[in-house]
C-alpha cells in the first residue's frame, strides 16, 4: 500500500492529472461551456496533492512550504465546488417591474447550481442613458428600488440579494406594455421586448403570439437616435406610434388605443425601457480568493527566507530519499 501511495503522490502522476485537467477544460469549452466534468480532475488533483504531502517529506521541509502545499488541495476542492455551484445568466428588467427568475436566460450553470432567488431583489425605476455625438455612450444612470430605498447603480456596481449579484450591462432597449382581452372574458397584461437600442436601431420589431394563437409583429420603426448631437435615452422621449402587423392588416397604435384581433382585442398601454443585467452566483468565490491569497503569501514567505520556525522538525520516514529531500 505504501508503494502504491508513493507512486500516486509522484510528480509524474501530478503532471498527468494537470494534463487531464487542461484537456477536460478544452473539451468542455468545445461542447458548449458546460464545465461540470472539470470537477473530476480537480478532485483527483486535490487527493493526489494530499497523498504527495503525506509521503514526500521534501514538501514539508519548512512550515511555509508545508502550508503552501496544504493549501493547494483545498484550492482545488474549492475550484471543483465552484464549477458545480456557479450560475451565470442574463435578464432584461422593464421599468416598474422586478426581476423574475423565470425570465432569466442561463449563460452557464453547474450541475448543483441554484437558479432561483427568494424574495424580490429590486424593482427597476427610471433609466437614463447619456450619449455624446456619434452615439458614444457616456453614462448610464439607472435607479432601482430595494428594501433599503431608492438607489442609483451603474455598470461598475452590483445589487446583492440572496447570494445572487445583479450588475447592469450596456444592453438596453424598449418594451411595449400590452393588455389582451379575450372574447371569453379573460384578460392578461405583459411586455414585449424589442431588440437592443441603439445597437439594433435598424430592426426595432419583434414577433408575438396572442393568447388566441395569432402571430403578430410589433415594432417602433420610426424611432431614430441622432448621430450629430448629444441626447438622452429615457422614458418619455418621442418614439412615434407602434406599428402592428397581423394576418389581416397593418396599423399603428398609440398609448391607450385598442385594436381588434382574432379571438380578442389588444391595447397598447405604454412604452418603457428595459435594462439588461448580468446575474452571477458563486458561493465558492470568497473561499477561492482567500485560499489563493493564502497560497501566494505562504510561497512568498518561503522564497523570502522564512523557512524555519523555532522547534520545527519535518517528519521523515527514515528512508534515504526522504532524509535527503528534507535537507
Amino acid at each position: 500500500m505504501s508503494r502504491l501511495l508513493r507512486r500516486f503522490g509522484s510528480v509524474r502522476v501530478a503532471a498527468v492529472l494537470l494534463a487531464l485537467l487542461f484537456f477536460t477544460v478544452v473539451a468542455c469549452r468545445a461542447a458548449g461551456d458546460r464545465y461540470d466534468l472539470v470537477a473530476i480532475p480537480l478532485t483527483a488533483l486535490a487527493v493526489q496533492i494530499l497523498v504527495a504531502l503525506r509521503v514526500n517529506a521534501g514538501m514539508r521541509r519548512s512550515p511555509t512550504l508545508a502550508l503552501f502545499h496544504a493549501v493547494l488541495p483545498a484550492l482545488c476542492a474549492a475550484a471543483a465546488f465552484s464549477v458545480l455551484m456557479r450560475f451565470e445568466g442574463r435578464i432584461e428588467v422593464v421599468e416598474g417591474f422586478a426581476p423574475d427568475p423565470a425570465d432569466t436566460e442561463p449563460v452557464a450553470a453547474g450541475l448543483l447550481a441554484r437558479r432561483h432567488w427568494r424574495g424580490e431583489p429590486f424593482r427597476q425605476a427610471d433609466v437614463h442613458v447619456d450619449y455624446a455625438p456619434g452615439l458614444v455612450r457616456l453614462r448610464t444612470r439607472t435607479s432601482v428600488r430595494t428594501s433599503g430605498g431608492l438607489r442609483e447603480v451603474n455598470d461598475l456596481q452590483t445589487i446583492d440579494h440572496d447570494g445572487f449579484h445583479f450588475r447592469p450591462t450596456p444592453n438596453k432597449g424598449f418594451a411595449l406594455l400590452l393588455t389582451w382581452q379575450g372574447n371569453d372574458g379573460s384578460e392578461v397584461s405583459g411586455a414585449v421586448h424589442l431588440p437592443s437600442f441603439p445597437a439594433l436601431e435598424w430592426r426595432q420589431e419583434n414577433r408575438w403570439e396572442t393568447p388566441a394563437g395569432e402571430q403578430v409583429i410589433l415594432g417602433l420603426n420610426g424611432v431614430r437616435a441622432p448621430m450629430d448631437q448629444p441626447w438622452v435615452m429615457e422614458r418619455g422621449m418621442d418614439l412615434g406610434p407602434v406599428e402592428l402587423q397581423s394576418s389581416q392588416r397593418r396599423q399603428t397604435l398609440r398609448a391607450g388605443e385598442w385594436t381588434e384581433l382574432r379571438g380578442g382585442r389588444l391595447r397598447l398601454d405604454t412604452v418603457r425601457i428595459w435594462m439588461g443585467y448580468r446575474i452571477v452566483r458563486d458561493p465558492a468565490l470568497p473561499w477561492l480568493f482567500g485560499l489563493a491569497l493564502g497560497a501566494v503569501m505562504a510561497l512568498v514567505a518561503h522564497v523570502s527566507g522564512l523557512r524555519r520556525l523555532p522547534g520545527w522538525r519535518p517528519r521523515v520516514s527514515g528512508r534515504t530519499s526522504d532524509v535527503l529531500a528534507s535537507r
